[in-house]
């Protein structure tokens, strides 16, 4: 039996990463056989690795980790839909067949009885291999090559943002200035692509204003703030009314600041996961008198179907052509399997590190 090498967890057990070997995994009928070129590191997947979340597959007591991948098709599926060489990204969650999973959204399940690579229930690809049904193969092009691992989160971006249009159909003007908390590597995606909406974008990072994260996002003719002691509402001032806050940091605090600062008609779109977190006292008479008077909503989102991977390559590929170069820029550090500890561990201006077997 051939073997694979695969960054792998205990799941719930705080440092027990380890660099495993694991069967190659063999194609069932129909599904194809992936080369992993490079699998993401995320929130997440520092979650997991935490034990704070992920659940291994059934009978197993580990859980090989990774959902952000760049693969390359080594043996086609029976269809001929992929053949071999073709760049592929993977969706991560399987539905339960609920009635929103039956429709192709199972991103919104109802029965919350879905499986997701490298987080629950199912092997992720922070491996050298892995089989999947064309189903959930999203294919690239070849100019996506160097960053093609930025699709899930891109996806991620795109689910949100066609959440906040639905949201602001009701409002009789068109959305022309945003907000973005958080310069991380979902930050950042937004910032991209609501710049090629045709929005005026300021996205505040607590990165100094000479980072890599304030390059990359003047590059695209947004407006950085470097947010250390700067408090939200005062960016909000400055910039006039806001018609969509994209919540990216995962800090509890900020969300209660992206309510705040969403002006008249506007939508906050919560995307940051928080985790444990000291109480913080919140005026709630203030902030629902706010959101009451200015029409404004709240959105919460999280994961994404087909249709946001379909959103986000088209996203990503007008991002490139407009600006070439930004999105490879993003990866801040390639690391061999070997070296996944570093990878995770990243730096102060890391935006996005990848694992490449």
């Amino acid at each position: 039996m051939e073997e694979m090498r695969a960054v792998s967890v205990t799941p719930g057990v705080s440092g027990s990463a380890r660099l495993t070997v694991h069967p190659r995994p063999v194609p069932a009928a129909g599904e194809a056989l992936v080369r992993v070129l490079a699998t993401g590191v995320c929130g997440t997947d520092r979650e997991i690795l935490a034990g704070h979340t992920g659940t291994a597959p059934t009978g197993a007591e580990r859980l090989i980790i990774g959902h952000e991948c760049l693969g390359e098709v080594v043996t086609g599926d029976a269809e001929g839909t992929f053949p071999p060489g073709t760049l592929v990204a993977p969706m991560v969650r399987r539905p339960d067949g609920c009635p929103a999973c039956r429709a192709g959204r199972w991103d919104l399940c109802q029965w919350g009885n879905y499986t997701e690579r490298g987080i629950r229930g199912a092997h992720g690809f922070m491996a050298e291999w892995y089989t999947e049904s064309p189903d959930y193969l999203v294919p690239l092009p070849p100019e996506l090559r160097a960053a093609g691992m930025l699709v899930e989160p891109a996806a991620v971006v795109a689910k949100a943002l066609s959440e906040v249009t639905q949201v602001r159909s009701r409002i009789p003007w068109p959305a022309t200035r945003a907000l973005v908390l958080g310069g991380g590597s979902i930050g950042l995606l937004a910032t991209l692509l609501l710049r090629h909406q045709g929005l005026e974008v300021h996205t505040l990072d607590l990165a100094a204003a000479d980072s890599l994260k304030a390059r990359l996002v003047e590059a695209s003719g947004a407006r950085y703030v470097a947010g250390r002691g700067v408090p939200v509402n005062e960016v909000a001032e400055q910039a006039g009314n806001l018609d969509i806050v994209v919540e990216a940091t995962g800090a509890p605090g900020m969300a209660f600041a992206a309510m705040e600062a969403t002006g008249i008609g506007g939508v906050a779109v919560l995307l940051g996961v928080p985790g444990a977190a000291a109480p913080r006292e919140v005026d709630a008479a203030w902030l629902t008198r706010r959101l009451v008077e200015h029409n404004a909503a709240v959105v919460g989102s999280i994961n994404a179907a087909r249709l946001h991977f379909d959103a986000a390559l088209t996203g990503l590929l007008a991002v490139q052509r407009r600006w070439p170069g930004v999105l490879e820029r993003m990866i801040t550090g390639r690391y061999p399997l070997a070296q996944f500890e570093d990878a995770i561990r990243g730096g102060s201006d890391t935006v996005k590190s990848v694992v490449e077997p």
